[in-house]
């Protein structure tokens, strides 16, 4: 399983939105990292890993909604459904 990439710049003096915005990018950087590799329907581990990276990126939109003030509901709704498809692959591969 990939493992996260590490968030550099926190402040843990800072508000939560400046934080929140450095994890969120590295997070979605990590997913958007699978863009060339998942074209292939035989790379399962990469799909996987997509799919975990994915996970880690909807539990952030979950909790870091209340501080956006529920501007991150769209983008919530559309890395659920990304997740779902990436599990049903997942499920097939298993």
């Amino acid at each position: 399983m990939a493992r996260p990439h590490p968030v550099a710049g926190l402040d843990a003096d800072a508000r939560l939105r400046p934080n929140a915005r450095r994890i969120l990018a590295v997070r979605i950087g990590e997913v958007y990292g699978y863009d060339g590799r998942v074209a292939d329907p035989a790379n399962v581990n990469d799909l996987h890993d997509m799919r975990i990276a994915c996970k880690r990126l909807r539990y952030l939109l979950e909790i870091f909604g209340l501080a956006f003030d529920d501007d991150l509901g769209p983008f919530l709704d559309d890395i659920r459904l990304l997740q779902d498809l990436l599990g049903d692959i997942h499920d097939c591969d298993v």
